[in-house]
């Protein structure tokens, strides 16, 4: 559901591009807030209007010293007497460690030819800031609100003295946090859970970080604002990060709150090796009854609604033992895969075909497992397919996007030699199951085909009945007339008919030289279609885009959106896969990306490409309102789109 809703998203900020009439802008909001406390956050906000163009945080000029934390994005569409502007919200994240002033420079965003400059900002960071708003600091958490409920603050009760001041005295916040650092010891938590404490190199397996508290500190009135998971040193696992959001249980275990952190690991090397990770962060202490009695009253106006107190809580001593793969029971053909995997599917298309016609064999891999590592294995030989190199169509991913977990297809362009052929080729798969420790090997069920023979040569023409021969008597009486000898009866006029030069010799070689060429064309056609897979590639695509074009101007006509951008996207995917080594169903938005990266498109090129590629998604379950769009204009803008990445 999340990357649908995130697919009308992207549909609801390329369309406006498209069409948008307003002037493309750039604005900046600086870092709120302006000053913040050591650790804490403060957000970076840029503001894009009418244009949606590329942007990497390696162009952000940041300064030495401020760390990025994270990112968000929003997005507002607006349509007023039919003209559409579109406005993007960027949001980043950084935080600090030193004080000090940080400021980001100036710079510039490109779109569609032109610069657009972001002001520069600077960040204040200062042990006396003010206290950040709960949920508002880096990797702020927000969701941990609801341990206070019905537990009115200090700041609270005394909002009645009017507004508090911005900065708290230095004083104040001492001797509180002195009291409240005490508070965390041996009340924070730090595990790491592994499937098994033996791993095998090259094997993806996931993992848990889970950070837990006592709920004897929420009972403290002390409220965790900033939880931030670091992975310190890996260099002998690969690891992508901590992706998706935490989960919370605040009811599972009596006596704690515990925080979880999904990530995954690849043992590198064989050995035994640390897992290094660590938690920082901060948690928040409201002023209690006892601190207020040790302050002077304009301390407590001062020191605002509580106390910050950082922690970091490491991981202790947290190894695995890494093993060699056995060589003993190694198929011939493994290559790598670990894990346990099933054939999820397999077809072959078309099922009905002639000698010599290309086909295409799809076969789907499921499981769990380092799926970054398998590869199309080559298949079974067989005399009768002549097999050309296979590909990757795609990888579904069921891990939040770690890698371990999903399904991968992989495709075969394969050519029937023979119409002898009743079954597909076999798929075969070869991988190492770490529970068993064992080698294990699936492979695709029979699979019908039917071969017919290559088509008999074209334009074969009946000789015509030949001529009397000039030695044979005949039976009728000759006459002589003048010095002309001739029969008698009926002339003779076949011989004149099929003379050399008659009408009817030449029209009848001129037949049999267009049936020649006409059989040594699909000849030679057929024979590049069988030995040319990117020939016989494009030729499909071709007759895809052609197919896919009239599917697609024929819903904008009958006003059906859904058939409109499943049509799109298809005659788009044509295209590029005539561009590319892919097949027309196997190529997605970001290989499209990847085939076009040499072409020099504009950045509303792109936009549009991205509209058609995830317009059908969007409109099918994003919720998404197509009483505004204009199909005509839709359809008018693919056939645009379409002959500039022709050119």
């Amino acid at each position: 559901m999340r990357r649908l809703l995130t697919t009308a998203i992207l549909l609801l900020g390329a369309l406006p591009c498209l069409f948008a009439d307003g002037k493309p802008a750039v604005e900046l909001q600086a870092f709120s807030p302006a000053e913040v406390k050591p650790g804490n956050a403060a957000q970076y906000t840029i503001i894009l209007k009418n244009m949606s163009p590329k942007i990497s945080l390696d162009k952000v000029p940041i300064p030495s010293g401020l760390r990025y934390v994270g990112s968000s994005q929003s997005n507002q569409t607006s349509i007023i007497n039919g003209q559409v502007s579109r406005q993007i919200s960027l949001t980043l994240s950084f935080a600090a460690e030193a004080e000090g002033s940080y400021t980001i420079d100036s710079w510039n965003i490109s779109f569609e030819g032109k610069n657009y400059e972001v002001p520069a900002a600077t960040l204040k960071v200062d042990k006396n800031a003010p206290d950040a708003p709960s949920g508002n600091a880096a990797g702020g958490f927000g969701m941990m609100s609801g341990f206070g409920g019905g537990m009115p603050s200090i700041a609270q009760m005394m909002s009645g003295f009017g507004s508090r001041r911005a900065a708290a005295s230095a004083a104040a916040q001492q001797r509180a946090a002195q009291n409240a650092e005490t508070s965390l010891d041996g009340k924070i938590h730090l595990e790491l859970k592994l499937p098994r404490e033996r791993l095998y190199v090259g094997e993806t397996v996931p993992v848990e970080l889970v950070f837990s508290f006592d709920k004897s500190l929420l009972l403290s009135r002390i409220i965790p604002t900033q939880i931030i998971p670091h992975i310190k040193n890996l260099n002998e696992f690969n690891c992508p990060g901590f992706k998706g959001e935490p989960v919370v249980e605040k009811d599972l275990d009596p006596e704690k709150v515990t925080i979880t952190y999904s990530t995954a690991i690849t043992p590198l090397k064989v050995g035994k090796y640390k897992l290094d990770f660590e938690v920082q962060g901060v948690f928040t202490r409201e002023i209690s009854l006892d601190d207020m009695m040790n302050m002077s009253f304009f301390e407590r106006m001062n020191l605002g609604s509580g106390v910050s107190i950082p922690f970091k809580k490491t991981l202790d001593n947290k190894t695995a033992e890494i093993l060699p793969l056995p060589a003993q029971g190694r198929p011939a053909n493994y290559a790598g895969a670990i894990g346990k995997f099933s054939i999820l599917g397999a077809k072959i298309d078309p099922v009905s075909t002639a000698a010599g016609d290309p086909c295409t064999f799809t076969v789907q891999v499921s499981g769990i497992g380092n799926f970054d590592r398998i590869t199309p294995p080559p298949l079974a030989e067989n005399p009768q397919w002549k097999f050309y190199t296979p590909k990757t169509a795609g990888f579904a991913d069921d891990s939040q996007n770690l890698g371990y977990a999903g399904t991968k297809t992989f495709e075969y362009v394969v050519v029937p030699n023979s119409p002898d052929i009743k079954k597909a080729p076999v798929f075969e798969m070869s991988y190492f199951d770490p529970d068993t420790q064992k080698y294990e090997t699936i492979k695709t069920p029979d699979i019908g085909i039917t071969v017919s023979p290559r088509s008999a040569t074209p334009g074969t023409t009946s000789a015509p009945a030949a001529p009397v021969a000039a030695n044979k008597a005949s039976t009728a009486p000759i006459t002589t007339v003048g010095n002309i000898t001739q029969s008698a009866g009926k002339a003779d006029t076949s011989r004149e008919e099929w003379r050399v030069d008659s009408a009817k010799f030449i029209v009848l070689q001129l037949l049999i030289l267009a049936a020649f060429a006409a059989w040594a064309g699909w000849k030679i056609r057929a024979n590049k279609l069988s030995s040319d897979e990117a020939y016989a590639r494009r030729v499909r695509a071709k007759r895809s885009l052609a197919k896919a074009l009239k599917a697609a101007n024929s819903a904008a006509s009958g006003g059906n959106a859904g058939e409109f951008f499943v049509s799109s996207r298809r005659a788009l995917q044509s295209v590029l896969s005539g561009m590319s080594e892919y097949e027309t169903g196997a190529i997605t938005l970001r290989e499209a990306y990847d085939i076009l990266s040499e072409k020099n498109l504009s950045d509303a090129e792109k936009d549009a490409l991205r509209t058609y590629f995830d317009g059908a998604d969007a409109l099918a379950f994003g919720n998404f309102d197509t009483k505004d769009l204009n199909l005509a204009k839709l359809n008018d803008g693919l056939r645009k789109l379409v002959t500039v990445l022709q050119k």
